[in-house]
């Protein structure tokens, strides 16, 4: 048989030809093995993949498949200095369904094949990587009652020795492939996990289950601290010159959560799996219509004045009679491990909010915010471009198309009561573009940041803010700042005439006026005009806003907005979004999120 030929075959005839072909059959087999983990799992774990394999496993199964072994990304990594010398993938789907199984089953075919010289399994707290490495450890080693006879026979014994936290896999020769040995690591997130070394091995590949757990994704500081522990931390774990490879599988515990926010990043591949595709007729959203079959269903299901075995079986008769009816409408994504009946019974036992959480990876956010980041819309800059979208889709706007830019700072010159730290600072930079073909306004948060800086410091921001965007070719840059209590010393007066004789002699741009607004609107009704702009995509922001302090916290004020301690950046953005409004539609005033989502409809 011809490579090709051996991969094509359904398993199941493979299987039967390599029986009859003798030896050569074993490497037949061994081949295919080697290049496809559905097969592997098949014929060497039956006891794994016993169920039919759900989109959600196929698509973790293909990734494995096209990531090349160690030494290869290693050699291409070299070769490309400029291409991402890290392959990573981010993995949402319903708690229950095995997606971790899948991710083990590569692992142990990576060390049995030699394909990863080093294997790192990271989970949220110890008792939890204790359990991973327990399976790792017991499919590495002889009589796992759910091998095949084929695992052995392909693959040879394979021997561990070494502790659950760091052990050492040696593999012997088998039909004519050479032996060797790969190394196994397994920590906890909040563990020690920097410096990993075995022999002269670094990390090849790292596993990541389930980092967060519901305690850690409460607030944003939680989020953005393990969001920065995977970028400093676990990304650079691997070998110098690059290699590594990287996948996380998580069920999706908020809105915010850091599985969340690598499914918007364009540099993780991967995806988000709901355990219901469609509800069926009766139900929508999640919530059971009353007088529908569903809700006669649930009925009896809750009944207390009835032993629980008796109402189980009378909900479960109903639902045999009325199937079809009851079924109409329905899709789930893996109907061997979580059908539609176990998924509705789910949904009755745990709450909509939980299903949501754990089945579905859409949690409902709690909490006194009005913004939902999560829904926020996302673009990076490149170079004088702003990029909308990702890959082939990504489209391209010149920053000159934008006709104009609004900075606005909020300033302060107050201290925080009973110490010598500056309140908080906002600064917004936004600009905005109306298409006169389609009618279309879009605006984009360049800059954003609530920062707590002496009046100098806030000066200087945004003079390098003006002298910035005015280079990229925008063809208006404004300067607002807020003169209420006297704030914006810094750009008004003798000291704004002196910072522009200053860079008038060093030869830097000088000309900038700002204005000052004395703004007579309650500062929560100015910021309720941002929420639907931000929650609906009309305003865009840029990714390097995360990528330092001042953006973040700006972030976290907006997501506790209105009941957090600061609300200095979303205030900032808010004027900086009512101005560019004002000034497109003859000084029209919004004054509530009402009033903003009519304003705004026409650019959604």
């Amino acid at each position: 048989m011809t490579p090709s030929e051996i991969l094509a075959y359904p398993v199941g005839d493979l299987l039967t030809r390599a029986r009859a072909a003798g030896p050569v059959g074993l490497a037949w087999l061994r081949f295919r093995c080697d290049r496809d983990l559905a097969a592997y799992m098949a014929l060497c774990w039956p006891g794994i993949a016993a169920d039919p394999f759900a989109p959600s496993h196929r698509a973790i199964l293909q990734w494995f498949d096209a990531l090349p072994p160690y030494e290869a990304r290693h050699a291409a990594a070299q070769a490309q200095p400029e291409a991402d010398p890290i392959a990573r993938s981010a993995w949402e789907a319903p708690r229950g369904t095995g997606k971790t199984s899948v991710a083990i089953a590569a692992l142990d075919r990576a060390v049995r094949t030699g394909r990863e010289p080093y294997v790192v399994i990271v989970g949220p707290e110890a008792a939890h990587a204790s359990a991973l490495s327990v399976s790792l450890q017991a499919m590495l080693s002889p009589g796992h009652p759910a091998a095949g006879p084929l695992l052995e026979a392909l693959y040879g014994r394979v021997e561990w020795a070494g502790n659950m936290a760091d052990g050492a896999v040696s593999r012997p020769p088998v039909l004519g492939l050479p032996g060797g040995a790969a190394y196994v690591s397994v920590r906890s997130i909040g563990g020690t996990i920097r410096g990993l070394l075995r022999g002269t091995h670094r990390p090849s590949m790292v596993l990541l289950d389930d980092l967060e757990k519901p305690d850690d994704v409460g607030s944003m500081a939680q989020r953005d601290a393990m969001h920065e522990k995977l970028n400093s931390d676990v990304l650079n774990l691997g070998p110098q010159g690059g290699g590594l490879a990287v996948c996380l599988m998580a069920t999706r515990l908020h809105p915010d959560a850091v599985s969340a926010r690598l499914q918007r990043d364009p540099a993780w591949d991967g995806a988000s799996f709901r355990g219901v595709l469609a509800w069926p007729q009766g139900v929508e959203g999640g919530e059971i219509v009353e007088g529908s079959r569903w809700a006669e269903w649930r009925a009896l299901l809750t009944d207390s004045a009835v032993p629980a075995r008796q109402r189980e079986a009378a909900a479960l008769a109903v639902y045999r009679a009325h199937r079809a009816e009851m079924d109409a409408g329905a899709e789930v994504l893996d109907p061997h491990r979580l059908p539609l009946y176990r998924a509705m019974l789910r949904l009755v036992s745990i709450g909509l909010p939980s299903f949501m959480k754990d089945v579905q990876n859409a949690p409902i956010a709690h909490g006194g915010g009005a913004f939902r980041p999560d829904s926020f819309r996302w673009c990076t800059l490149d170079g004088r471009d702003v990029v909308l979208g990702w890959g082939d889709t990504a489209r391209r706007i010149a920053l000159p198309a934008f006709s104009r830019v609004v900075i606005h700072l909020d300033p302060t010159t107050s201290r925080k009561k009973g110490s010598t730290q500056r309140d908080f600072a906002g600064l917004a930079v936004v600009a905005c573009r109306d298409d006169r073909a389609t009618g279309e306004r879009l605006y984009v948060v360049l800059e954003w940041s609530a920062a707590r800086e002496e009046p100098e410091e806030q000066a200087e921001r945004v003079w390098s803010a003006w002298a910035r965007w005015r280079a990229a070719g925008v063809p208006s840059v404004e300067v607002i700042y807020e003169s209420n209590g006297g704030g914006g010393a810094c750009l008004q007066g003798e000291y704004h005439a002196d910072q522009r004789r200053k860079r008038k002699d060093k030869g830097l741009p000088w000309t900038m006026e700002p204005i000052a607004i004395h703004e007579t609107r309650a500062k929560d009704a100015c910021i309720s005009g941002a929420v639907p702009l931000l929650n609906a995509g009309v305003a865009v922001l840029s990714t390097a806003i995360r990528s330092h302090e001042g953006g973040r916290e700006a972030l976290r004020q907006t997501e506790a907005w209105p009941g957090g301690a600061h609300d200095d950046g979303p205030d900032a953005l808010a004027k900086a979004l009512l101005r560019l409004e004002a000034q497109g539609t003859g000084g029209l005033t919004v004054e509530s999120a009402e009033a903003a989502l009519r304003l705004f409809s026409r650019a959604g």
